[in-house]
C-alpha cells in the first residue's frame, strides 16, 4: 500500500469517526483537515528517494501555477484567459457597462462556491454516491465600511437525495476546507506592481 493510499485510509477512518462524534467542534475539523489535505498533498510533493527509480518515474509532476491574463475588450469589459479558457467580465448597464459577463467580484464569490462544490462532489464520488443532485448556491454582502470589500458570504450546499446521515457531517467538513475557503481564512500575500 502506497503512502498516499495509507493517508487516504487514515482520512476515511477519521471521517467515519467524525461522522459519529461531535463534528461541530473546531478540533474535529482540524483533524479532518489534516487528513483531507496535508497528508495526501505532502506525499505528492515529497521527492522520490534516490534509490527508487520506479517511484521517480511514476511520481506526479508538481503542478505549476496557471498564468492568468486579462485584457480589455472595450468599455468596462475584460477577457480573462486561463489555460486556454476564456471568461468575460463586465459591469452591469446601470454601472456604465454592457453586462457582457459577471462582475469580477461575482466571479470571486462564485469561485468559492465552485470550489466548495468540487470538494463536495469529490467526497460523494469517493464514497460511491451519485452527485447528480448536488448544488451549491451563495450570496454575499459588501462591507459597510472602508476599504471596499466583501463583508460576508453565505454558502448553501444542497446534497442529492440518498446521502446517508453519517456522511453529511464529514462531507460538510471537507467542503469547509476547500482551497478557496482556506485561502480566505489565511489570506495570501498579494503583490500588485507595474510591469
Amino acid at each position: 500500500m502506497s503512502e498516499i493510499d495509507k493517508a487516504r485510509t487514515q482520512r476515511d477512518a477519521v471521517e467515519s469517526v467524525a461522522g459519529r462524534k461531535a463534528v461541530g467542534t473546531e478540533r474535529s475539523y482540524d483533524t479532518l483537515r489534516r487528513y483531507l489535505g496535508a497528508e495526501i498533498y505532502a506525499e505528492r510533493r515529497r521527492p522520490a528517494p534516490v534509490n527508487a527509480p520506479q517511484q521517480a518515474a511514476t511520481a506526479e509532476p508538481e503542478r505549476q501555477p496557471a498564468a492568468i491574463r486579462v485584457r480589455p475588450i472595450g468599455g468596462h469589459g475584460y477577457e480573462i484567459a486561463v489555460r486556454g479558457h476564456r471568461v468575460v467580465v463586465d459591469q452591469p448597464v446601470d454601472a456604465g457597462g454592457e453586462d457582457r459577463g459577471a462582475q469580477p467580484l461575482e466571479l470571486f464569490v462564485a469561485a468559492l462556491a465552485a470550489c466548495v462544490a468540487t470538494y463536495a462532489g469529490s467526497y460523494l464520488r469517493r464514497h460511491g454516491i451519485d452527485g447528480a443532485g448536488l448544488s451549491v448556491s451563495c450570496d454575499y454582502d459588501l462591507a459597510a465600511d472602508r476599504p471596499a470589500r466583501v463583508g460576508s458570504i453565505r454558502v448553501l450546499v444542497r446534497l442529492p437525495e440518498g446521502v446517508p446521515a453519517e456522511r453529511r457531517a464529514p462531507l460538510l467538513a471537507m467542503a469547509r476546507y476547500c482551497t478557496a475557503h482556506n485561502t480566505l481564512r489565511t489570506p495570501p500575500q498579494v503583490d500588485i506592481e507595474l510591469a
